[in-house]
């Protein structure tokens, strides 16, 4: 692993700060959408200074993530669920849960829908000197009534929640290792209809997204997030990226 990584052996992304402009381009070009909303709900986020204390009140509880967050790709996540007022969001790979906050601010904010995530409880893959290994630490109190956190395996997990309900949103952060990636699409497709949303970070480490929305995804868009991403196998991903389209 690169030796400027704070983890021994985990994946890590150097993230880069996404600013109203791209946020506006990615979500129109992804999006039938008005320019002008996009801003005001981009400011929204933005100016959302009792969201911001909490969640970096979590980040305190390690001393390898940020101290606090600056305009992150995040925020297209509550754009985007701002705009659609889904009512079933799911995303795999929890992890410190600052994803899971901004997804759930936006449902808050909506007043309705449930943010369904999956993610292995594994104390490995988290920083040491977090006190609970339950993934999700930095998500606030207030915003937990709309959300339903399981712990398991996404290949057990994923197509049950398929099965059980319509997906309008989802968000693949897990294991980025391309079979893994390819299973997750499919899986979640299953429970999606047409013009649902479907999120993926991190697709320039292979060519899963590539593949899948070659045939699945329309309004296909990708907004570079990461200057650099280190894989756990020791690769290095320079200009990662968030990659989107509606199901076809």
């Amino acid at each position: 692993m690169d030796n400027d990584s704070p983890y021994s052996d985990c994946f890590y992304n150097f993230e880069r700060e996404i600013d109203e402009e791209e946020c506006t381009k990615f979500v129109t070009s992804l999006l039938d959408a008005d320019s002008d909303r996009i801003r005001r709900l981009y400011s929204e986020i933005r100016t959302d200074e009792t969201f911001h204390d909490a969640i970096e009140a979590g980040l305190t509880e390690t001393n390898v993530r940020p101290d606090e967050l600056g305009p992150n790709w995040r925020d297209v996540l509550y754009v985007l669920v701002r705009l659609r007022t889904p009512e079933t969001v799911v995303e795999t790979g929890v992890f410190d849960g600052l994803s899971s906050a901004y997804l759930l601010r936006a449902l808050n904010v909506n007043g309705e829908g449930t943010l369904v995530s999956i993610d292995i409880k594994d104390p490995e893959i988290l920083p040491s000197d977090v006190e609970d290994p339950t993934p999700g630490w930095t998500v606030p109190d207030d915003l937990q009534s709309y959300w339903d956190l399981r712990i398991g395996d996404a290949r057990e997990i994923l197509p049950e929640v398929a099965a059980e309900t319509t997906i309008d949103l989802f968000l693949h952060d897990s294991n980025h290792d391309a079979d893994h990636m390819a299973f997750e699409f499919d899986a979640a497709a299953e429970g999606m209809e047409p013009n649902a949303i479907l999120l993926a970070d991190n697709v320039e480490y292979n060519d899963a997204f590539a593949n899948f929305a070659k045939d699945n995804l329309r309004n296909v868009s990708k907004l570079t997030n990461a200057k650099k991403s280190l894989q756990r196998d020791g690769g290095i991903v320079q200009n990662d990226k968030l990659g989107a389209g509606l199901i076809r």
